[in-house]
């Protein structure tokens, strides 16, 4: 079973190998996807002047062709280099097509980026199990992986930092692997090297309009300030799209209720809570928080998710309708009852 995950996958796709017939793509972090597709074809496809090296194919080449996946398969680069075929995947592979790719041969090298796989898939379970194949799975990035992000960052460019200043960058941060990585190099980029950074200087970066607009978005939803939330929605769509968005309500709402299930299992107050909260909430969110953890209930938060994952549903099917669908499930979401 070849399946890297984390670190293992951040390293391979650093230093890949020629020595496997296909890889996988696959999971929620649709940009971390994205990047990890584009390194390992930049790395694999030597000739960028042989139009034959890389071929890309989709579903509906696929489907509308039953010959074309074979076809390509058994054909080769003009120059002799060794052809890179990159299906990019909207819905699974049926298994004759599966079959298909089972059949692959050393000379050709299959790179595969698709969305969320279930686990019955016989794509993925084809990548899962076969010794000359790689699944990489691409899920939102955890508060671990944001901290190996912002110390390699740290290393690369000498800086050191405290634990505490560490903790407000990752609290600040999504779950977005490429729109952490962006974060992190727009805070530390400037900076010369070797320099110790100090607490004070990244409050004052992370105070920009962006994040205040997309703070003011989440306090005006979950501080049940319905009235605002259009207006507010509008102003965030300039800098952010509804994908983004939804994913940073949906990371909030885990949030509250990780700090509600503390509260009731602790039997602690609001005060409490916050203060102890890991990682830190940026201190000047601490009386909007305050309000929330008064007004929402377990039961209410888990509605929410549920909510936020049909919406997500919603605008993949519906991207044209993708604003709409958000702002309806904001307003939703501030008015929800138990």
């Amino acid at each position: 079973m070849v399946i890297l995950r984390n670190k293992q996958a951040e390293n391979f796709v650093k230093n890949p190998t020629n020595a496997i017939n296909g890889i996988l793509l696959h999971g929620q972090d649709e940009g971390l996807i994205s990047q990890r597709t584009h390194d390992l074809i930049n790395f694999y496809v030597k000739n960028k002047s042989d139009p034959f090296s890389l071929i890309r194919l989709n579903n509906k080449l696929i489907n509308d062709d039953d010959g074309l996946l074979e076809n390509e398969i058994n054909t080769f680069g003009l120059m002799g280099d060794r052809k890179v075929i990159l299906i990019e995947l909207s819905s699974d592979l049926s298994n004759k097509q599966v079959e298909t790719l089972n059949k692959s041969n050393e000379d050709v090298l299959i790179i595969i980026k698709a969305g969320e796989l279930k686990s019955t898939s016989k794509l993925k379970t084809l990548y899962d199990k076969d010794q000359n194949l790689i699944s990489i799975p691409c899920y939102q990035v955890t508060s671990n992986d944001l901290s190996s992000l912002l110390n390699n960052k740290l290393s690369e460019k000498k800086l050191s930092m405290d634990t505490s200043t560490k903790q407000l960058i990752i609290s600040s941060l999504g779950r977005n692997y490429l729109e952490s990585v962006t974060e992190i190099n727009k805070l530390l980029d400037p900076l010369p090297e070797g320099k110790a950074v100090v607490r004070e200087h990244i409050e004052n970066l992370l105070v920009t309009s962006e994040n205040i607009i997309i703070n003011d978005l989440v306090d005006c939803v979950f501080e049940r300030k319905t009235q605002k939330i259009g207006s507010i929605h509008n102003a965030v769509l300039q800098t952010l799209n509804s994908s983004q968005i939804l994913i940073i309500i949906n990371n909030h709402l885990i949030k509250l209720l990780e700090m509600l299930n503390e509260k009731e299992i602790g039997n602690l107050s609001n005060k409490e809570v916050i203060e102890s909260a890991k990682p830190p909430i940026f201190f000047k969110r601490h009386p909007s928080f305050m309000t929330q953890l008064s007004l929402w209930s377990i039961d209410q938060i888990n509605k929410c998710l549920e909510l936020i994952t049909e919406a997500i549903t919603n605008t993949r099917h519906n991207a044209e309708l993708s604003d709409e669908i958000t702002e309806r499930v904001l307003l939703k979401i501030s008015t929800i009852k138990n």
